[in-house]
């Protein structure tokens, strides 16, 4: 506690010192006083001292006006006079200071430089110069490496649309030669336009297509509802019930090709259904509509998923091409 009022007394003296009214009135009573201020500094004994001092202010007036009254005075005309020469005091040394360091910066620049200076010069301007360069190499090799990878994207832009425009001709060739192969047929031979579209069609992919065999390998038990030991057939050709299809030849193999017409035609009325429920549509038997079917899957004209069959991808393609 006691450390803190001292630092308290000390902070309030600080403050007043820095005051100017204080600084300007003990300036001010030292010149009013400095006879009194020699005497106590001097040898001289006490009782001399307060002798010196009493002939020095003889009466109560004296010493108040001494002590207070004449120092107060003169500080406050300081106070009040001395801005006025100091201002141009000031403004007089701040230009004097100003040329003087007009003068020193021109004995500096007339002044050669030293050839230890101009050798650290020399070196950290080449310094600066190769770090520069560097940096210079560095993007450069940046530069370059995006520039390749530029006509890199830019090569493989072109060789995608150069393949899409590709795939987008021969698809308009394919669907001209399509139609007019379907148009074609109708013209020859109108018996019925969905029927004779799908012969000829039919006649066409039959010539490509070579895995009659695997289909038939795949075939599991067409009729779940006939009793065990239902005889299945041996051959792709007792299959679909004797002759080649799409052949031209009279016989088992135009029955099956009437049937898939019929069957396909039942196809698209329905969308998907079971093998009954297309075999009732087409008017058909259950065997020759399964036969139908899994030779339009053989065809790419329709899918199976278990008893389930749809529309393939090419009969998708038919049916868009008559219409339907």
């Amino acid at each position: 506690m006691l450390d803190d009022l001292t630092k308290e007394i000390k902070a309030q003296l600080y403050e007043r010192v820095k005051s100017p009214l204080f600084g300007a009135f003990a300036l001010s009573w030292v010149a009013w006083n400095y006879r009194a201020l020699l005497a106590v500094a001097s040898k001289m004994s006490f009782q001399e001292t307060l002798a010196y001092l009493d002939s020095v202010y003889p009466s109560g007036w004296e010493k108040l006006a001494f002590g207070l009254g004449a120092p107060l005075l003169t500080a406050v005309v300081f106070l009040l006079v001395y801005p006025y020469p100091a201002r141009w005091m000031y403004r007089y040394w701040a230009s004097q200071h100003k040329e003087l360091k007009k003068v020193q910066q021109q004995i500096e620049d007339d002044t050669p430089m030293t050839q230890e200076e101009a050798r650290a010069l020399r070196k950290a301007s080449l310094t600066q110069v190769a770090e520069l360069d560097a940096e210079i190499s560095k993007q450069r090799l940046i530069n370059k490496e995006l520039n390749e990878r530029l006509r890199s994207a830019a090569e493989d832009v072109l060789r995608i649309t150069g393949e899409r425009d590709q795939f987008a001709e021969d698809s308009k060739k394919t669907r001209e030669e399509l139609s007019q192969h379907l148009a074609e047929v109708l013209h020859e031979a109108p018996v019925s336009a969905t029927e004779g579209a799908l012969e000829a069609v039919a006649r066409a992919q039959q010539e490509s297509s070579k895995a009659l065999g695997q289909k038939f390998n795949e075939a599991t038990n067409p009729f779940p509802n006939q009793p065990v030991g239902y005889p299945l057939p041996k051959s792709p050709e007792e299959f679909l019930g004797g002759g080649s299809v799409g052949t031209g030849s009279t016989g088992g193999g135009q029955e099956v090709l009437q049937g898939d017409s019929q069957v396909f035609h039942a196809l698209m009325r329905l969308g998907s259904g079971t093998t009954e429920e297309i075999a009732t549509v087409a008017d058909l038997g259950t065997e020759k509509a399964y036969k139908a079917l899994l030779n339009l899957v053989r065809l790419d004209q329709a899918t199976r998923a278990g008893n389930v069959w749809a529309i393939g991808e090419k009969g998708k393609l038919i049916r868009a091409a008559i219409g339907r």
